[in-house]
């Protein structure tokens, strides 16, 4: 990642990643296995709490040659005890290879994020709500409701628990995890999850 602007009020980042499929010893994201991506991301802050955030990207898959092109924009509310954001995000796909070559699937959502601490903010409750608003062809962005809680044990491990639902036009899903995250040095997280659907 390589920062391009940064004042006060505007961060502008952009970035380039490229991942083999074979690359590591399993401890990569698998979305981005494979993949080559390259964006930019940006902040402006409107105040201290208040903040206009927005992305865009083109990801690419190295074995499939489907890509997707991605643009996405967010108002975001963020204070010590917690905060919200709603925005939009849309997203093209094109498919590079196989039977549905040159074919290409568009979905437009609205987004809606809030979290709030409680207990000296040692437990955090969350949700988040990503809603078609127009085209919803792309296989990866359904109709999505996400309620989460994380309880810190202490100041390098939480317990995390939530419960994703997707609305899609090829399948419907719920699925329950439970977890540990832990944070052994700053800058350093590990999520070890187990899912029931």
């Amino acid at each position: 990642a390589l920062p391009i602007y940064h004042t006060g009020k505007i961060d502008l980042l952009a970035y380039a990643h490229r991942q083999d499929s074979a690359f590591g010893v399993n401890q990569q994201s698998i979305s981005e296995s494979g993949q080559q991506k390259l964006g930019v991301e940006t902040q402006y802050r409107l105040d201290k709490d208040w903040s206009l955030l927005g992305e865009i990207y083109n990801q690419e898959s190295l074995g499939t040659q489907n890509t997707r092109d991605a643009a996405i924009a967010k108002v975001q509310y963020k204070v010590p005890a917690g905060g919200f954001g709603v925005g939009v995000q849309a997203i093209n796909d094109k498919a590079g290879s196989g039977a549905l070559i040159g074919q290409e699937f568009s979905s437009e959502q609205l987004t809606a994020t809030a979290n709030r601490f409680f207990f000296n903010q040692k437990l955090e409750l969350s949700a988040q709500a990503d809603v078609a608003v127009g085209d919803s062809d792309s296989i990866d962005f359904p109709n999505r409701y996400v309620l989460g809680a994380g309880y810190a044990i202490n100041d390098h491990a939480r317990l995390l628990a939530g419960q994703e639902f997707t609305d899609g036009g090829a399948f419907d899903t719920s699925t329950s995890r439970v977890g540990v995250q832990v944070m052994p040095w700053k800058g350093a997280r590990l999520d070890t999850t187990l899912n029931q659907s």
